[in-house]
C-alpha cells in the first residue's frame, strides 16, 4: 500500500515538474507557441500556409531593429497588418509575392540571430504583433488606409496631396530626431557622363545638352520642406522620386551642385519620406509615446479598431 502511494506520488511530481524540463530543454523550439496562432487570415509562403499575424512578425523583423521600444515595434505591426488587409482587398489569404512586403521567415531569423539572441529578439517581436493583434487603422469612411512609412525622413514628412486626394491623411508633421540618424546624411558624387548615362537609360529619354555643363541644366522644383517634387533636366520634367530611384539616391530630399568637375548630390533621410518613419517612431517611444499616439502623429483623421 505505502510503495503504491510513493509510485503515485512519483508520478504527480514527475507530471509537475515535466512542463518545467521541456522548456529549459526546449525553450527555444517552443517559444512561438506563447501565444496561439488562428486561421482566419492566411499567407502563403511558397507552398505554406502560415497564420497572417505570424507572418507579420517575419514582416516585422525585415524593417525594424528588436532593439527600438516595444511601442514602436506595435505601430510597425499595426501599419503592416494594415496594409496587409488592405492588399487582402476582403479575402482571407494571400500569397506573400503578392503582398510584396519584404520578410525573414523563421529559419532565416535563426540564421540571423544565433541562439539566445534569436529567442529574445523573436519573442520581442511576437509580444508587439500579439499585443496589438487585429488592431488595424482606416480612414473615417471605414477603409484600410495605404499606411506609407519609410526609414528615415528628412526632418520632416511629406504631403500627401501629392499622390492623389485619397492619400489626405498623410500631412507633413515634424519628425526631427531624424536628423540624428545613422546615414541620414550621403554624398553621392558622379562624374558628368554617369549622371547623363544614368537618367538617360532610366528615364528612357535623350539629352542634348549644348554648351551649358549638364549640371546647370538639372533644375529641382522644392516641395515644402527638404524633400523635392519636380525635376527639369534639359526642359523635360520628371518626379523627383524617379530621378532618385535612377541615380540610386537614398532619398527624394536632395541637392545637386558642380563639385571639381563633377556631380555631387547632398541626400538627406532614407525613403520616400510619407507616412511613418520607423526611426522617428522610435525616438517617439522614448519621449513616452505609445503605439496609438505614434500612428496618430504620423496620419491624421485616422481610426485605430480593433476587428
Amino acid at each position: 500500500m505505502k510503495r503504491g502511494m510513493k509510485i503515485q506520488a512519483g508520478l504527480l511530481l514527475i507530471c509537475l515538474f515535466l512542463p518545467c524540463v521541456f522548456v529549459l530543454l526546449f525553450g527555444q523550439e517552443g517559444q512561438n507557441n506563447r501565444y496561439i496562432y488562428n486561421d482566419d487570415y492566411i499567407v502563403f509562403v511558397g507552398k505554406e500556409a502560415v497564420d497572417s499575424e505570424k507572418f507579420l512578425i517575419w514582416a516585422l523583423a525585415a524593417y525594424a531593429e528588436p532593439e527600438n521600444t516595444i511601442e514602436s515595434l506595435k505601430a510597425i505591426a499595426v501599419v503592416l497588418r494594415t496594409n496587409l488587409r488592405k492588399m487582402m482587398a476582403g479575402r482571407n489569404k494571400i500569397s506573400a509575392e503578392e503582398f510584396g512586403f519584404l520578410y525573414y521567415t523563421e529559419e532565416e531569423l535563426e540564421e540571423i540571430w544565433d541562439g539566445q539572441v534569436f529567442v529574445d529578439n523573436y519573442r520581442k517581436l511576437e509580444k508587439a504583433v500579439f499585443d496589438t493583434k487585429n488592431v488595424v487603422i482606416t480612414n473615417q469612411n471605414g477603409e484600410y488606409i495605404d499606411a506609407l512609412f519609410h526609414r528615415v525622413s528628412a526632418g520632416y514628412t511629406r504631403e500627401g496631396a501629392y499622390l492623389g486626394e485619397e492619400y489626405s491623411y498623410l500631412c507633413p508633421v515634424e519628425s526631427l530626431n531624424d536628423i540624428n540618424a545613422p546615414n541620414y546624411m550621403q554624398l553621392v558624387i558622379y562624374n558628368e557622363e554617369s549622371v547623363k548615362k544614368l537618367l538617360e537609360e532610366g528615364l528612357g529619354k535623350t539629352f542634348e545638352t549644348g554648351a551649358k555643363p549638364f549640371v546647370q541644366e538639372i533644375i529641382l522644383q522644392n516641395e515644402d520642406g527638404n524633400y523635392v517634387e519636380k525635376v527639369i533636366i534639359c526642359g523635360q520634367e520628371f518626379s523627383a522620386d524617379e530621378v532618385a530611384r535612377v541615380l540610386k539616391l537614398k532619398s527624394p530630399a536632395f541637392s545637386v551642385e558642380e563639385y571639381e568637375g563633377r556631380i555631387r548630390f547632398l541626400v538627406s533621410g532614407i525613403g520616400h519620406g510619407f507616412g511613418l518613419s520607423i526611426y522617428g517612431s522610435n525616438m517617439l517611444a522614448g519621449e513616452g509615446y505609445d503605439f496609438k499616439d505614434i500612428l496618430e502623429h504620423y496620419y491624421t483623421n485616422i481610426i485605430i479598431k480593433y476587428e
